[in-house]
């Protein structure tokens, strides 16, 4: 005899940052996330995305919070007999890179009855699976503020060296060899304004 499996639902959440660090883009994080839901007996009931957002600005996040607003309307609607089991990342990292804010918003989640469920890093429901993704989330947390530190430093670095970092060059300067140069045109221009200013 044989019985059909009970089919969970859940949300597929996908964030791709600006600073070009990662690797897939929203469209590869929902599809594997798609794929993942099919092979193990759930169903995607809504899609959620951020684009171009930084992890550590959640503030930031539209669909982020239009997933949690989703999610507190739907578990507590009487009328749902069944309710979200799980929001699907592709990494811990997608659903935030600041550890508390992680911390706080699964929390809220999980009052809902709604767990986050990382698909490329699985971890046990135990309390050695708990203490593993705190570890993942503290890992996460660090190489996004030393990747910041290390940008910054780099910016100041090319700042320092008139080299072009990007964007538009500002009046009165050209950009020769990824370098700032003074356009002498423009620099007439630059000087006036100046002299007027003065005057």
């Amino acid at each position: 005899m044989s019985f059909k499996h009970f089919i969970e639902l859940v949300l597929s959440y996908a964030r791709f940052s600006s600073d070009n660090q990662d690797i897939k883009s929203a469209e590869d994080q929902e599809a594997e996330n798609s794929i993942y839901a099919e092979n193990h007996n759930m169903k995607i009931i809504k899609y959620f995305r951020d684009v171009a957002k930084s992890g550590t600005k959640t503030a930031s996040r539209d669909g982020f919070f239009d997933m949690l607003h989703f999610c507190e309307e739907y578990n507590s609607n009487k009328d749902n007999q069944q309710k979200i089991k799980y929001i699907l990342v592709w990494k811990f990292n997608r659903f935030a890179r600041n550890d508390f804010d992680s911390s706080f918003y699964k929390n809220k989640l999980k009052k809902l009855g709604i767990k986050v469920l990382s698909i490329t890093q699985p971890i046990s429901d135990t309390p050695e699976g708990h203490l593993l993704e705190g570890i993942i989330e503290s890992v996460d947390a660090y190489y996004s503020e030393n990747l910041a530190s290390d940008v910054r430093r780099a910016v100041r670095r090319k700042a320092k060296n008139c080299e072009f970092i990007g964007g538009f060059s500002p009046l009165g300067y050209k950009i020769v060899d990824k370098h700032f140069v003074i356009d002498e045109d423009e620099a007439k221009i630059v000087q006036e304004i100046f002299r007027l200013y003065i005057e």
